[in-house]
């Protein structure tokens, strides 16, 4: 038995996105915060009024979407207004 059997997707997810990044695939921030999250986000981002019809949305969570539209590929207009603009969609996701 190998000593990762258990892990074995985790861990080849994990070297491909390694190699993705060596290879200049992906942004080095973008690669971290998929990892362990974001380095610094502000505990008073508030979620806006237009998205209340999800109430699973946490200011937590809204603040880490903010940092992640701050990473490439995203930005607050391919993130953040697709995300108000189809909370209904996320909601059902949810």
């Amino acid at each position: 038995m190998a000593l990762f059997e258990e892990d074995k997707k985790l861990i080849t997810i994990i070297i491909a996105m390694r190699v993705m990044e060596s290879e200049s695939f992906i942004d080095k921030n973008l690669f971290e915060f998929l990892l362990s999250g974001p380095k610094k986000v502000s505990n008073k981002a508030n979620v806006p009024e237009d998205i209340k019809e999800a109430p699973w949305l946490t200011s937590m969570m809204w603040a880490d979407l903010t940092y992640l539209s701050t990473l490439k590929p995203f930005n607050a207009r391919n993130l953040l207004t697709h995300f108000t603009s189809n909370a209904d969609r996320w909601n059902k996701l949810f």
